[in-house]
């Protein structure tokens, strides 16, 4: 099972690619479910939907809308044995974290986002290069009772240290400090540019951190200007 908006960010594409594999590999009959929808994205729904046919899924890959009654996706959580995070990018996916809390083994793909917090210290799965051969082969394992990955005491405690109040409690005492967010200049490198411009002339023996001091400096005074062309860009000291 997997959660979310059909995108190709969530990795729909992924999704089906490893179930294809996974009813190969596997001898048992699996059913795989996803939560959401394609939204006004028409042309990849006509295209995952053919995917789906033409491997011979339509009976077993089941697309189904948003469950937004708490207690009824609750229930479809609790009759599943593995929760497919298939995302290419994905922040911090709180539907990993009802799955966990559900003692429900996940799999996802390595470096997507917040997953390697999430299944660091055996609390699931993470699997290298988005490799949906790989995935699907763990889950065969899981399914045949071969491997089991869930570490239920480090699950809670790691369910129990997020908690939305302390998330708030951190922000309002973030909130009472103040912060210098010191942005990574490089203004003096663009590649594309056919001509180098100004302010990397100015300072042509310079390290690049000597670069950055040297650009802090003019822009916390507010002595530098910005001129762009179709050819070069140019940044100006006055």
């Amino acid at each position: 099972m997997n959660s979310g908006t059909c995108e190709l960010r969530k990795g729909i594409d992924l999704f089906i690619s490893a179930a294809t594999i996974l009813r190969k590999i596997c001898s048992k009959e699996i059913h795989f479910v996803w939560t959401g929808n394609f939204g006004n994205n028409k042309e990849l729904e006509r295209w995952m939907y053919n995917q789906i046919e033409r491997a011979g899924l339509m009976e077993y890959i089941h697309i189904i809308p948003f469950i937004e009654n708490q207690n009824k996706y609750k229930s479809l959580l609790s009759n599943i044995d593995i929760f497919w995070s298939t995302s290419r990018e994905d922040p911090f996916p709180s539907v990993v974290l009802e799955a966990l809390n559900y003692n429900i083994p996940v799999v996802g793909f390595k470096n997507a986002g917040g997953i390697n917090t999430m299944l660091a210290d055996s609390r699931g799965y993470l699997i290298e290069d988005f490799n949906v051969f790989e995935m699907a082969e763990i889950s065969m394992n899981i399914i045949e009772n071969e491997l089991y990955v869930n570490n239920k005491d480090k699950i809670a405690e790691f369910l129990k240290y997020l908690k939305f109040n302390k998330y708030v409690d951190f922000l309002v005492e973030l909130s009472t400090h103040s912060q210098l967010i010191k942005p990574d200049y490089n203004f003096y490198k663009w590649k594309k540019c056919e001509i180098k411009h100004y302010y990397e002339l100015q300072l042509p023996n310079k390290s690049y951190e000597e670069k950055c001091i040297e650009l802090d400096n003019a822009i916390k005074k507010k002595k530098w200007k910005c001129l762009s062309t179709n050819k070069e860009v140019i940044l100006l000291d006055t």
